[in-house]
């Protein structure tokens, strides 16, 4: 029974971190302020998460694991590819739609001068599937990893804008949006390169490989 108390106690110190970093944002989330609305006293929250970088990085990591969940999407088949991510893109919208504080707070998160400093290795793993989904996705065999790598950031900035919109209710989640989010990320990736490339010497292009 303690040990349920304490894990209901985590979950309750988790929700309103996540609460106060989506409204007053990340750096202004107030372990005094969360022990006051939980009755509780501040160093109690300290037994819980070590700091206040690790009890964000547990919010963070949290949402990752319940909004962030990327399906596994076949890309053998152009076509079929870009149905089924435009099917996963969409489903992820709709998270956003009804999980607008996680992904808030999320995006927060991601864009706080202490990113690097919260940030542990693996907290970013729905971002390392959703590049290897959209690296699988790239038949180009003049695409190296280094540009793979370079671009694929930008896409994901471009989806993470997109579930920020939505979860801030300045844009709906729809079939319609998923469609232009595909088009968006894979047809930026791919002029990019080609601008990219287009560019450099040859002597630029031999570093890349």
């Amino acid at each position: 029974m303690a040990r349920r108390t304490l894990r209901n106690l985590d979950e309750r110190i988790l929700k309103w971190t996540i609460h106060y970093g989506a409204i007053d944002g990340i750096s202004n989330v107030s372990t005094k302020r969360i022990a006051k609305d939980l009755r509780i006293t501040e160093p109690t929250i300290y037994v819980h998460f070590k700091t206040k970088g690790n009890l964000l990085y547990e919010a963070y990591k949290r949402i990752v694991e319940t909004v962030y969940d990327f399906q596994e999407v076949p890309h053998e088949d152009p076509k079929q590819f870009t149905d089924e991510l435009e099917r996963e893109l969409l489903r992820l919208l709709e998270k956003a739609s009804l999980k607008r504080e996680e992904v808030v707070f999320a995006f927060n998160y991601r864009n706080s001068p202490n990113y690097r400093t919260f940030t542990t290795p693996g907290s970013e793993l729905y971002l390392q599937h959703f590049s290897e989904v959209l690296i699988s996705a790239i038949h180009d065999p003049t695409m190296t990893e280094t540009i793979k790598k370079t671009l694929i950031p930008v896409a994901l900035e471009i989806f993470n804008l997109f579930t920020f919109k939505v979860a801030k209710g300045e844009m709906d989640a729809t079939p319609l949006r998923a469609k232009i989010l595909v088009a968006l990320v894979m047809g930026g990736l791919m002029n990019a390169h080609e601008v990219f490339y287009s560019q450099l010497t040859p002597e630029e292009i031999a570093t890349l490989k």
